[in-house]
């Protein structure tokens, strides 16, 4: 009950308290087009783990080939944000341990994406809550308890606003050559 509380009002506080740095045009945002918005951050964070874990792992695993290294860092993006298909949840399920091992060194080789994940994670439960209109608390506990657990997530702050998020989103990006 807290959590939908807590997002409830979050989802208010940042209705009126928008100015997507993406947007190309000008926007009146309505929560869909608030939280569409939001998920595009969140792909952009996406990405960069994905670059930043596929680099990783062809470290760690210099005899495996490439592909092994792309699923890897595909299965742990998807397992950070609880975010499975059916064929990264396979192969998650059959490399478990190597996959979790790269969270933990994500969060200790990597502490300046600590809180671009943290944030990324909030806006995304909040994002799909805003698009779906039903919270999935245990889900969205287990997201956060999985990261707070493998060191990835800054416990405590509120979550971000959509503009810092999105310039965050646009630095990060920048920095790590995405465009």
């Amino acid at each position: 009950m807290k959590i939908i509380s807590f997002l409830t009002f979050t989802v208010t506080l940042i209705a009126f308290s928008i100015y997507p740095v993406f947007a190309k045009e000008p926007l009146l945002p309505g929560t869909e087009d608030l939280a569409r918005r939001m998920i595009q951050g969140v792909d952009i964070v996406k990405l960069i783990l994905y670059k930043v874990l596929t680099e990783d792992y062809s470290n760690v695993y210099k005899n495996r080939d490439e592909d092994y290294c792309k699923d890897l860092a595909a299965a742990s993006v998807n397992e950070i944000f609880n975010s499975h298909n059916e064929k990264t949840s396979i192969f998650f399920n059959n490399n478990k341990e190597n996959v979790v091992n790269g969270i933990i060194n994500l969060g200790k080789k990597h502490p300046d994406l600590k809180r671009p994940i943290t944030d990324a994670l909030r806006v995304f439960v909040q994002a799909n809550w805003m698009l779906s209109g039903n919270s999935k608390c245990y889900s969205d506990l287990k997201v956060f308890q999985n990261a707070m657990d493998r060191g990835i997530f800054i416990k405590g702050g509120d979550p971000p606003e959509p503009a810092s998020f999105l310039e965050m989103v646009e630095e990060l990006a920048k920095n790590h050559n995405l465009y």
